[in-house]
């Protein structure tokens, strides 16, 4: 048994809030609290584990009702249908992990304070770049978007499927 399953099987309750082993003390023994404390790093990798695995089921969740909303009647769906719920939520993840930056700091892709540096996003995410920056800040950042939903088992469509158009802002 593993120790976040020991600690529910005992009706403890815990959880992480930034990764801090978080419980509520009040109806704990010293001994209780004192077990939480040993098996602290455990919790927390189980918990940060079962976190990893809602997220994906979630994004999952997301790019299959993608793709049955673009599937007409139940038949199986084309390529053309997978490249475009990619596209979907692919834009979607991008929304839901917005980047913020300070104008004071300069461009956040370059770094540079020099020339004119414009607002990208809507307040309170706005980010701020250069407009020569804007394009390859923008591939870097769908790069790391698939990457996260790859991590999460949620592959793009191959380079010889229909291509999805359209910028992710």
């Amino acid at each position: 048994m593993t120790p976040l399953q020991n600690a529910r099987n005992n009706g403890i309750t815990v959880w992480s809030e930034c990764g801090v082993l978080a419980f509520d003390e009040t109806d704990l023994r010293k001994s209780q609290v004192d077990w939480l404390r040993t098996y602290k790093q455990q919790l927390l990798t189980e918990l940060q584990a079962e976190c990893e695995l809602s997220a994906a089921t979630c994004w999952k969740t997301v790019f299959e009702e993608h793709v049955a909303l673009l599937t007409n009647g139940g038949a199986e769906p084309s390529q053309q249908a997978f490249a475009l719920a990619w596209d979907r939520t692919l834009t979607e993840w991008l929304n839901a992990h917005p980047e913020q930056s300070s104008a004071i700091a300069g461009c956040a892709y370059c770094g540079s304070r020099g020339g004119v540096i414009l607002p990208y996003g809507i307040e309170p995410n706005v980010t701020w770049l250069h407009e020569t920056c804007w394009s390859d800040w923008s591939k870097e950042r769908e790069q790391r978007a698939t990457q996260a939903l790859q991590k999460l088992g949620i592959a793009p469509p191959s380079a010889t499927d229909a291509e999805p158009s359209g910028d992710h802002i």
